[in-house]
């Protein structure tokens, strides 16, 4: 185990100073770049990290970023490039911001930022320091990570993983494997996901475009859920006190559950096959002509196509105190 830490370079606040470390020698360890730039306005850090593996390839990256955004992207290269903006009052501050990177023999690499807080100088609001890191790398990496108010995303990576934040919006887009991402108050967006995906947030938005893969599942307490182009064939979507859009494909043997407590529910179903339903709400709209049976509990129930060679698929769609609309398309 080897902690690789980005240190600070010390500057006089004055007249804007520039300072720049060379790349270290080919075949040397990390090659590293920095700049830093202090003026009156403040100090600032740019700082790129080339990390090549030693052994093993490198197979999962687990970082946590409280400091600002975390920005990680796959590509086809073998090292870890990691470019860092550190943004601070002035120099001192600015040293006081610390990157910490442990390259593991297992193949997995753990990244933390934190403020030094040992230091014996003026104290400095966290709202005035900022860190972010845009982070490349091999697209098999498995990604956990975390931040607290910034954003974090993810694209073109292919071994899932697991994505958290406080406040921070979560942004993922054209990646594969299985995803669970949680936040208390941000939103999230994702775009062309292949696999899993397991989405929840206490107090935000889900919007989510082409979804392809055995399930989705996305819950919020108080926010809405927006999902098109959805080919999963299990889906589950939930709002306590939100609105639920979603326009998928069911297939034979598909389940598909939308529920809310207080939002309106508007499905579009896209049938490849026989397709049952089951729906409840305030308000009840279903496709004109069908023969629709109510249960003593006031759920509607109605069968759409018949192929007795192939497993039906099943829709449940409900609202205790929201509007229930669905359109199906065959």
């Amino acid at each position: 185990m080897k902690l690789i830490a980005f240190g600070m370079l010390a500057l006089v606040v004055g007249v804007p100073v520039v300072a720049a470390q060379p790349a270290s020698p080919k075949g040397k360890g990390p090659t590293t770049q920095r700049t830093v730039t202090v003026s009156n306005a403040g100090a600032r850090e740019h700082t790129h990290l080339e990390l090549a593996p030693t052994g093993k390839a490198f197979q999962q990256l687990i970082a946590d970023n409280q400091l600002g955004d975390l920005h990680i992207v796959g590509y086809d290269g073998a090292a870890l490039i990691i470019d860092t903006e550190k943004l601070a009052p002035d120099a001192e501050s600015l040293e006081r911001l610390r990157v910490s990177l442990i390259p593991n023999p297992d193949g997995s690499v753990r990244l933390v930022t934190t403020v030094d807080t040992s230091r014996e100088s003026k104290p400095v609001a966290k709202a005035a320091l900022r860190l972010d890191l845009t982070i490349k790398v091999p697209r098999a990496v498995r990604l956990d990570a975390k931040v607290g108010a910034g954003t974090l995303s993810a694209e073109n990576l292919d071994a899932g993983g697991e994505l958290d934040t406080t406040s921070g919006t979560i942004a993922m887009k054209n990646v594969a494997g299985g995803f669970i991402t949680n936040t208390v108050t941000g939103a999230q967006r994702f775009t062309t996901v292949f696999g899993t995906l397991d989405s929840s947030a206490v107090n935000a938005d889900v919007a989510i475009d082409s979804v392809v893969g055995p399930s989705l599942v996305a819950s919020v307490h108080r926010g809405s859920i927006s999902a098109r182009r959805v080919r999963s064939q299990r889906i589950g979507l939930t709002s306590t006190e939100g609105k639920i859009a979603l326009e998928a494909d069911a297939n034979n043997g598909s389940v598909i559950s939308v529920s809310s407590v207080r939002g309106d529910v508007q499905v579009t179903i896209r049938r490849h096959g026989a397709l049952r339903i089951n729906a409840s709400g305030a308000t009840v709209a279903l496709p004109k002509g069908s023969a629709v049976q109510t249960d003593a509990n006031g759920v509607r129930h109605l069968l759409l196509g018949a192929d007795p060679t192939a497993e039906t698929a099943v829709l449940t769609i409900q609202s205790r105190y929201g509007a229930v609309k669905l359109v199906a398309i065959q």
